[in-house]
């Protein structure tokens, strides 16, 4: 009998599980000095499907990169002007990218 493969988590289930940790992050980030911090939230282990790690970045680093890689991503990194809180949600199916209000 062999174990069956665990489900992959969708990004829009790994940004309502991870929603409060990675405002958590944002707001660390914000106060070890960040100006502009993005939260990464990356699912991209195949051998732990479940498992996300959450990274704070310099909004500007991560367009460099993302540039690299997939231009449109980068274009959408540009939050609008009430919503300072950017998730990138990163699966190996590809990028999600949401803006929110900064939490309180």
């Amino acid at each position: 009998m062999t174990n069956p493969t665990p489900a992959r988590p969708g990004a829009a289930q790994i940004e309502r599980i991870c929603a409060e940790w990675a405002e958590a992050a944002w707001l660390f980030a914000l106060r070890r000095g960040m100006t502009d911090p993005v939260i990464e939230l990356l699912a991209l282990d195949p051998s732990s499907p479940g498992r996300v790690h959450i990274v704070a970045v310099e909004r500007t680093k991560l367009a460099l990169v993302l540039r690299q890689h997939c231009p449109g991503a980068a274009t959408m990194l540009v939050p609008p002007t009430d919503r300072s809180l950017t998730i990138v949600i990163m699966t190996p199916e590809g990028i999600d990218i949401d803006h929110r209000s900064a939490p309180e």
